[in-house]
């Protein structure tokens, strides 16, 4: 199976890992950029999967249970691989939400020698992302210490051990497994057969914890099955020759889900492909897998994106911001109210986008930005200043030389223009004040030079107005006189009496 198709209920089958083992991230985001109104790019999904045996009828069971069209075994051509690696698809389960893991069979004999590796890598890859794990099986093979079935589920419960030690969160979330018993015929007690499975995962476990090189158990070591394991069972009868049976059983198999409300993982869908490409790479190439460490790595990859994203609109709202001030087009009665309102957004929006991940690294990555536009907003608040600035001492100059042409104006001129400046300064320092803003005090100093600024130009004002008033009251006061004195001085010449 090499080729993707459709699914019945319209979801398109992608293969997310290939025979070779290439992850195809690509084709997964396509996928779920198509199912995007369902996703919504949230939590509130679920991820299933499915593993067993070769030929065991994994596809054909996902097909009749979420109307899919996964590619299966045709009997008449014989036995053969039919699923190579992954494949997904998306569906809406009666209202739930769910991705679909098609995985290749295990104990295959086109695999070869290299056979139990990469089904196990494959098993793992499933493990890690699920939310509930069906696990196909023959009911017969139950019971059985030899049969192809135990080795996958020693594997499995190898792999939960692991995680359950190392990653708190999946302590939290194990996955759930459901088993999924083939050509069930009624002849054993249901019971029976699930007390019997129990007792041979006990028996696996068992050896399990055993063989484990840590054997302290007070650390988060998994201490018995159940921390690991609790698992549901459903009874399919033989598709041959059972069919009606096996269809109504298949066909209610996602009632039979145990599925959480959300995705346990904590992964966005819009993020799944990332985080599944990492786990992906991570056990390919036969590291140890760290669930913390890979949640970090989606973290730093998922800030990176959105901070480049809002710092760029953060820089053109500041670039908007200054041209403003430039044109002198600022309304806001408070330059660092809209300095700061951009930058305090940007990163508040940061941090809500970035809502459920990594704690540490979206701190500080969110510090990062906030420096980063603090920076750029230092330089717009400054050209905000020095507008105000500006306007403030050109409103001054227009009060004072209005009162120097007022009449009298120059009788306690001093005073009253001290005044005037005093309340334009009161007004330029209550728009720009940083009072109460003790997180942008690295801006104060740019508030302190252009106040000085400001300081020294207005006393310039004053000393100018003063001058004019000075030579406005002169050429008043020599004009009153001149008008007193004229008129008898007139008369002393006309009478021929000066002396």
């Amino acid at each position: 199976m090499e080729e993707g198709g459709e699914a019945l209920n319209g979801a398109e089958l992608v293969q997310v890992i290939s025979h070779d083992g290439e992850f195809r991230e690509v084709d997964l985001e396509r996928l779920l950029e198509s199912k995007a109104k369902l996703l919504k790019g949230d939590t509130e999904y679920n991820v299933v999967s499915i593993v067993g045996p070769q030929s065991s009828g994994k596809s054909t069971v996902l097909n009749e249970g979420f109307a899919t069209n996964f590619v299966t075994m045709d009997a008449t051509e014989g036995r053969y691989q039919v699923t190579q690696g992954v494949w997904s698809s998306v569906v809406d389960a009666d209202d739930r939400k769910l991705i679909l893991l098609d995985v290749e069979g295990c104990d295959s004999s086109e695999r070869g020698v290299e056979g139990f590796v990469v089904e196990k890598k494959l098993a793992l890859f499933a493990l890690v992302l699920s939310d509930v794990l069906i696990i196909n099986l023959w009911t017969n093979d139950v019971g059985r210490r030899t049969a192809s079935n135990m080795t996958l589920l020693r594997s499995i419960v190898q792999l939960q051990y692991e995680l359950f030690d190392s990653d708190q969160e999946f302590r939290k979330h194990p996955v759930r497994v459901l088993f999924l018993l083939r050509d069930y015929d009624g002849q054993t007690p249901q019971h029976k057969v699930e007390e019997s499975l129990q007792v041979q995962l006990a028996h696996v476990f068992e050896g399990v914890a055993k063989e484990s090189l840590d054997t302290d158990t007070r650390n988060g070591r998994a201490t018995s099955l159940s921390d690991l394991v609790q698992p549901g069972f459903v009874f399919l009868p033989h598709k041959t020759f059972c069919p009606s049976e096996f269809t109504a059983t298949a066909r209610n198999l996602r009632n039979f889900l145990p599925l959480p409300d959300f995705y346990s993982r904590g992964i966005s869908s819009g993020d799944l492909p990332y985080f599944a490409s990492g786990i992906w790479n991570t056990i390919r190439t036969d590291e140890k897998l760290n669930l913390p460490s890979q949640r970090e790595q989606l973290a730093l990859y998922r800030c990176g994106r959105a901070a480049d994203n809002i710092r760029a609109d953060g820089l053109e709202a500041l670039a908007s911001l200054s041209a403003e001030f430039a044109r002198g087009e600022f309304k806001n009665p408070s330059v660092f109210d809209a300095v700061s309102g951009i930058v305090d957004e940007a990163v508040l929006e940061f941090s809500s986008e970035l809502y459920g991940y990594d704690d540490d690294v979206v701190e500080k990555k969110a510090g990062e930005l906030l420096s980063e536009l603090r920076a750029a907003g230092a330089q717009t608040f400054r050209i905000g200043v020095n507008e105000a600035k500006t306007a403030s001492l050109s409103r001054l100059n227009v009060k004072l030389t209005n009162r120097t042409r007022l009449v009298d104006s120059w009788q306690n001129f001093g005073k009253n223009a001290s005044d005037i400046r005093t309340e334009h300064s009161n007004k330029l320092r209550s728009s720009v004040s940083l009072a109460g803003c003790g997180t942008y005090a690295t801006w104060q100093c740019i508030l302190d030079e252009e106040l000085d600024r400001y300081d020294d130009e207005a006393d310039v004002a004053l000393v100018v107005a003063r001058e004019r008033m000075l030579r406005s009251a002169k050429a008043y006061l020599e004009k009153r006189m001149l008008s007193s004195v004229e008129p008898p001085l007139e008369a002393l010449v006309n009478a021929g009496e000066l002396d």
